[in-house]
């Protein structure tokens, strides 16, 4: 036997350190050559720019123009990633548009009906299980109980609430799941804007304006946060970014912690979107600009009594980060664990990982290791021989006494 092996899993003796610090600020400010920006969307670190012209125009992380496609005579466009293909949603007159997109916005396939909307109708789309679902709204409510679903070859079926189990439809629309219940006691005093929710470990997070014109946020877990902010008239949407809640208002966007205090406060004008477009806040204004709003992630190292971590000094998403063990005397590093905000694994190879758009943590996993490997050998041969000696003189006694 070489060496004893022990995986030493004590988090009791484990604490935390957060060795990078989250940071907001402006990055860059862009002028676009699109009029009338209508739509973004994130897909890894390209994103897409949608304007009132319908026309789509495919960025890279440097900001620059991949590939642009104009879409004729459709309105309320909406898009989202489909496998490795975008899906296209939009109406033209009371006929409802699909496009299936490849990575190139060339047109592989598309579909059209008379069945399902009218002329007011928004789309909010949705990717499970290799389906399309699509949620009909008004204003941000609900236009009435279905869902479309849509496969890869675009075959259409529109189905009922009711005929979906509860677990299966949360699946389904994620965070947007309360909308479907804009009449249960959960919204309460939310009025005139129902502007968004989004599921985060576990907790759903409505904003809106409550009846006086004040901006309310609503928590829904075990805690019931329910807080309404008189020095905003409304909260128009959300992103939840390292933990904490990045909240575009009238005037500004404002950090607010889950506990609903406000954290920080930053003034923007004439802001009609903001959008987490890969690494990055996006906000676009009604100057046709976008603002690039980046942030940095915290890495929270796990140390323990039988080594230490350190890792690089870089903290933005998609960038190399290098970790360094340093096993104490006696102990050899066993695996190295790095994990996001919801615990999904991020794969580490050569000490090494790509920082993800998100907080991570970062444990060490040792072993014990035995300088003298013989040494070991004979203390288990003398362990056992006397495992055994102690055995027979056992039943030696025992027989003493019978003879007794």
């Amino acid at each position: 036997m070489k060496k004893v092996i022990v995986l030493l899993f004590l988090l009791s003796f484990s604490f935390i350190n957060v060795v990078l610090a989250s940071d907001f600020k402006l990055n860059k400010e862009i002028t676009y050559d699109v009029n009338n920006i209508e739509k973004t969307y994130s897909s890894s670190k390209d994103y897409i720019v949608i304007n009132k012209n319908q026309t789509l125009y495919k960025y890279n992380s440097k900001d620059n123009v991949i590939v642009s496609k104009e879409i004729n005579d459709i309105t309320n466009q909406n898009i989202i990633k489909f496998d490795k293909n975008f899906l296209l949603v939009g109406i033209s007159s009371n006929t409802l548009k699909i496009y299936l997109l490849d990575n190139n916005l060339q047109v592989r396939n598309q579909l059209e009906t008379t069945d399902i909307v009218s002329l007011y109708t928004e789309f909010k789309l949705y990717e499970y299980e290799n389906k399309i679902y699509i949620l009909l709204t008004n204003n941000n409510t609900l236009v009435d109980n279905n869902i479309i679903e849509i496969d890869q070859e675009l075959n259409i079926n529109k189905k009922e609430f009711s005929s979906y189990e509860p677990n299966t439809l949360k699946e389904i629309l994620k965070s947007d799941y309360y909308l479907i219940q804009k009449n249960n006691e959960i919204i309460g005093d939310v009025v005139n804007k129902y502007n968004a929710s989004i599921n985060y470990l576990d907790k759903n997070i409505l904003i809106g304006t409550n009846s006086n014109d004040q901006a309310i946020l609503k928590i829904i877990d075990e805690s019931e946060l329910n807080k309404t902010y008189s020095d905003y008239k409304e909260f128009k949407n959300i992103e939840i970014i390292n933990n904490q809640m990045y909240i575009l208002t009238d005037h500004s966007i404002i950090i607010v912690d889950f506990n609903g205090d406000i954290v920080k406060e930053l003034p923007v004008n004439n802001i009609t979107e903001m959008k987490k477009l890969s690494d990055k806040i996006a906000l676009v204004s009604l100057e046709n600009k976008i603002l690039f709003y980046e942030y940095e992630c915290n890495v929270e190292v796990i140390e323990s009594d039988f080594g230490t971590i350190s890792v690089s000094e870089s903290n933005k998403a998609y960038d190399k980060v290098k970790i360094d063990v340093a096993p104490n005397s006696g102990f050899e590093l066993e695996k190295i664990i790095v994990t996001d905000k919801e615990n999904n694994l991020i794969i580490v190879k050569n000490n090494e990982f790509i920082m993800p758009a998100t907080d991570v943590s970062i444990e060490a996993l040792y072993t014990a290791k035995v300088d003298n490997p013989d040494t070991v050998d004979y203390i288990f041969v003398a362990v056992c021989i006397s495992a055994l000696a102690m055995i027979l003189l056992t039943k030696t006694h025992k027989k003493l006494e019978w003879l007794k």
